[in-house]
């Protein structure tokens, strides 16, 4: 009888039920940002790949640009062209 009694007291005790309900809503939250991170994963690695390599090409033509030309006309001002064609005024 003993037994019975602990078996209908342990089916009737709600005291853990709470606990029961945070893990289960923080497991959904973990696998929710998983799968989240998962997906975006290879949008972020891509834009950051087209970026690095818009920047590199653009680095690299200023570089090799050749119609950029310091002028001194000696009252204190630089003129010059970028490599877009941006006309350039700068004081010394």
């Amino acid at each position: 009888m003993k037994i019975l009694a602990k078996a209908r007291n342990f089916v009737r005790d709600d005291s853990g039920a709470v606990t029961v309900d945070w893990v289960v809503l923080t497991a959904a939250v973990v696998l929710l940002s998983i799968g989240a991170i998962t997906i975006l994963d290879g949008s972020i690695a891509s834009m950051v790949n087209d970026i690095d390599t818009a920047l590199s090409a653009a680095g690299d033509e200023v570089a090799a640009d050749d119609s950029f030309t310091e002028a001194n006309d000696g009252g204190g001002a630089s003129s010059g062209t970028a490599a877009a064609g941006v006309t350039l005024n700068t004081p010394d």
